[in-house]
């Protein structure tokens, strides 16, 4: 089970774009290079691999904001936050205390964690769900948060930390053989 969460920013509208796309690919409706760059190909692994693996993606967290970019209005601020001036991704009970606590500003968390009904819904979907994968995607720069991103120190347990190493490791070798002239 995979939850993929997308636009948590509404001015960052290439992750719900992104969204859209790959529900495209998913659905066979639009043309992937997965395997070889082969359409065809890409279509049934894509196939066998849902057979295996349910998705569930919310392809934009703040739509109010969202659509502030999409028309334009708004400033760059508001397209960051949620109507209420909150934004949401300061919003979750993990590390909550180092989001900004001054109404108004860019970062504000919010006057507790999950005060927002953009978070509790996506809380309660993953709660509900129990996905096994969760993935916020964004845009903005060329990075990858791991588990426990939102502090220095990463999982004590051995196996854990070898499991993350490595699949960090496989996602770094497969983006340096699509796109070896951005690294």
């Amino acid at each position: 089970r995979i939850l993929l969460n997308f636009g948590a920013h509404g001015r960052e509208l290439i992750t719900s774009e992104v969204a859209l796309r790959l529900a495209s690919m998913l659905c066979g409706e639009a043309n992937s290079r997965y395997v070889d760059g082969d359409a065809e190909r890409s279509r049934e692994r894509i196939s066998e691999l849902l057979r295996q693996v349910e998705i569930k993606m919310v392809p934009a967290q703040v739509p109010s904001a969202r659509r502030l970019a999409e028309v334009g209005a708004g400033s760059c601020k508001q397209r960051r936050l949620n109507g209420r001036g909150v934004d949401v991704n300061r919003n979750w009970d993990v590390a909550w205390s180092e989001g900004d606590e001054a109404e108004g500003s860019a970062q504000y968390r919010g006057p507790r964690p999950f005060s927002e009904p953009e978070t509790r819904a996506l809380a309660r979907l993953a709660n509900d769900w129990h996905p096994d994968v969760f993935a916020d995607v964004r845009s903005g720069d060329r990075y990858m948060a791991m588990p426990y991103a939102y502090k220095a120190a990463g999982p004590s347990n051995r196996v854990e930390r070898q499991a993350m190493l490595a699949g960090l490791r496989a996602v770094t070798s497969m983006w340096q053989r699509a796109h070896p002239r951005l690294l």
